[in-house]
């Protein structure tokens, strides 16, 4: 998954190892934030809720999600995950009005 996969990423921090953080925004050429911080927007917490019933736990502070993979995770698992993501934001994109690039 890039960054420029889905219009809702405005900025991805981190990404050395397995620690990342994505920032996650209504317009990327303004970085418009889904919600103004701290709140979160009802579509992340969306977006959580399928993932946990999926088996996978993301983390999200305010408009910041964060990927923090155990270190014993194994590269199907991971890969599993990141697939899951992907769907999701994609899922995200879609339900706050944005368009997937």
């Amino acid at each position: 998954m890039s960054q420029l996969a889905h219009v809702t990423i405005g900025d991805v921090r981190g990404g050395q190892g397995l620690f990342a953080v994505l920032e996650l925004v209504r317009d990327r050429a303004t970085r418009e934030p889904l919600a103004p911080w701290p709140q979160q927007h009802l579509a992340i917490r969306e977006l959580l809720r399928k993932a946990v019933r999926e088996g996978v736990s993301f983390a999200a502070r305010g408009n910041l999600l964060l990927i923090a993979p155990p270190l014993v995770i194994r590269e199907d698992e991971l890969t599993d995950a990141l697939a899951l993501l992907d769907r999701l934001l994609g899922e995200l994109t879609v339900a706050v009005g944005g368009t997937r690039s």
